[in-house]
C-alpha cells in the first residue's frame, strides 16, 4: 500500500514556531514597532520578510539566523517516526507549511531528516549576496488559491486557509498515486486538508492547538477519515509503528 505521509512543519514536525523564533532576534524597540499600524495589520509572509529586513539592517547575520533553524526543537521520536515510515519503501514524506523553505531545510539537515522528506511545499526564501534572507508567498496576491472552506474557530467563522497557501489544494494534487495519506497538523490551516480525506486515511490532530477547537465543533463533521490525537512526539511514533511496522518487516523478508 502506496502511503502518502503530509505533515505541517510549526507546532507538528517542531516543537515550536519557527517564525516567532527567528522575532526573538529584533531588538527591543524594532520589535515593539511591529505591534503598531501598519505593520499589526499586514499578511503574514509579507511582515516575515519586512522583520527579515529589520534583522539584516540590525546587523544581524546569515550564521545567526541559520543557528536558529539548526536550534529548532525537534524530538527524536518524530524523527524516528519518519524514518520508520521512509524505511518501508512503500511511503512518501511531504511538509506542507506556512513557514518557508531556508528555515524548513536548515532544520531538516541539523535532524539528518533532509533525505527522508521528498518534498518542501512553503514559502520561497532566499538569501541575498548581503547575508539578507528574504521571503515571499508560496501563493501570490496576484493569483490567489480562491479556496472558500471555512470553519467555526472561538465561535466565529473564519477562512480555513491562509491567504498565501491552500493546503487542500496541496493535498489533492499530491495524493494522486497513492493508496492512503497520513496528514499531521495543529493549526487552523490544516483543516482544509482534513476535509479532502477519505475513510482510507488517517488525520492525526494535535491536541489542545487551534485545528482541535475546530475539531471539536460542528466542523469536526466533516472529517471522514480516522481521526487520531496527539500530544508529544511519543505519540506519533507509537502510531507510526502500528502504521508502518509491518510494512517494514515485509520488506526486510523480501527475497
Amino acid at each position: 500500500m502506496r502511503t502518502l505521509v503530509a505533515l505541517d512543519f510549526d507546532w507538528t514536525l517542531i516543537d515550536e514556531d519557527s517564525d516567532q523564533a527567528v522575532i526573538t532576534l529584533l531588538p527591543p524597540n524594532v520589535h515593539a514597532d511591529l505591534r503598531e499600524k501598519p505593520y499589526a495589520s499586514m499578511q503574514w509572509t509579507d511582515k516575515m520578510n519586512h522583520i527579515y529586513g529589520e534583522l539584516h539592517r540590525s546587523g544581524c547575520t546569515r550564521e545567526q539566523i541559520t543557528t536558529v533553524f539548526t536550534a529548532l526543537k525537534l524530538h527524536s521520536s518524530m524523527r524516528t517516526a519518519l524514518q520508520l515510515a521512509k524505511q518501508t519503501g512503500a511511503a512518501d514524506v511531504v511538509i506542507i507549511s506556512d513557514s518557508n523553505t531556508v528555515a524548513i531545510q536548515e532544520c531538516l539537515r541539523a535532524h539528518q531528516l533532509d533525505s527522508v522528506v521528498s518534498e518542501v511545499i512553503t514559502n520561497e526564501s532566499t538569501w541575498t549576496p548581503e547575508g539578507r534572507l528574504g521571503v515571499r508567498r508560496y501563493v501570490s496576491a496576484e493569483t490567489p488559491h480562491g479556496c472558500t472552506r471555512t470553519a467555526l474557530y472561538k465561535e466565529n467563522p473564519i477562512p480555513s486557509c491562509a491567504l498565501n497557501i491552500c493546503k487542500g489544494r496541496e493535498l489533492r494534487r499530491l495524493r494522486a498515486g497513492y493508496d492512503r495519506v497520513v496528514y499531521l497538523g495543529d493549526g487552523r490551516n490544516d483543516y482544509c486538508p482534513g476535509c479532502e480525506l477519505t475513510s482510507l486515511d488517517v488525520y492525526m490532530p494535535r491536541r489542545d492547538r487551534g485545528l482541535h477547537a475546530i475539531l471539536s465543533g460542528p466542523d469536526g463533521a466533516a472529517i471522514q477519515a480516522r481521526t487520531v490525537y496527539w500530544t508529544h512526539a511519543d505519540d506519533v511514533l507509537e502510531e507510526f509503528e502500528t502504521i508502518f511496522a509491518p510494512l517494514a518487516a515485509n520488506k526486510s523478508q523480501a527475497p
